[in-house]
């Protein structure tokens, strides 16, 4: 069903939307988000830290350009970082040197991994 996979997408997108979420009004915000994502590029991050946070992403990354968000998957029980995490640049420019900068290098035990999210 393209509601039941559309509504989590919306409310992980767009926090502050309330349910119950309908196909029609979750649409717009849907459209906003796939303009923004071919516009702007994600460096997608995988092996970050257990206690990585936003804080964390915008010290990491914010040399390399302007960001206009950062998210953080966390495990809700513990609210860890899971590993995993999305830097969303201002420019292309920005997200690639920040992979060439940034991918492979320690952090704690594990190298992190930084690539362009397509």
């Amino acid at each position: 069903n393209q509601q039941q996979a559309v509504g989590p997408l919306c409310l992980w997108l767009f926090p502050q939307m309330h349910l119950p979420l309908t196909l029609p009004a979750c649409l717009p915000a849907l459209r906003t988000v796939a303009f923004a994502a071919a516009l702007c590029p994600f460096s997608c991050l995988q092996n970050l830290p257990p206690d990585a946070d936003k804080l964390f992403l915008y010290e990491k990354f914010s040399p390399f350009g302007a960001i206009l968000s950062v998210k953080v998957l966390t495990d809700p029980q513990s609210g860890q970082c899971r590993g995993v995490g999305f830097v969303n640049f201002a420019e292309h420019a920005s997200a690639v040197r920040s992979i060439q900068a940034l991918h492979g290098t320690k952090v704690g035990d594990k190298s992190m991994h930084v690539s362009l999210q397509t």
